[in-house]
């Protein structure tokens, strides 16, 4: 059953996101994703940018999100692509 509906890797051209029954939250270079009976904490310092709230967002694909973080999180124009409000 897995084999038949489970990617091997993500689609590049989807967009990432977490799975609906996960509740997302932003923390110091951190985020935490809880479901209804566990909560895991997941470290989001390996990239000069945090990846949770690109995740969160739904909006990048896969190949997007990583220009993201290789940009620095930066554009082109030298934008910010995303502001982070951590707690």
């Amino acid at each position: 059953m897995i084999e038949q509906y489970m990617l091997e890797s993500p689609a590049h051209d989807l967009p990432i996101r977490f799975r609906r029954d996960l509740q997302y939250k932003a923390g110091n270079r951190c985020f935490h994703l809880r479901s209804r009976n566990m909560e895991h904490r997941v470290l989001d310092d390996i990239a000069p940018i945090s990846v949770g709230p690109l995740i969160a967002d739904g909006n990048c694909t896969m190949s997007e999100l990583v220009i993201r973080v290789a940009a620095d999180g930066t554009t082109s124009l030298g934008s910010p692509t995303c502001s982070i409000s951590c707690t």
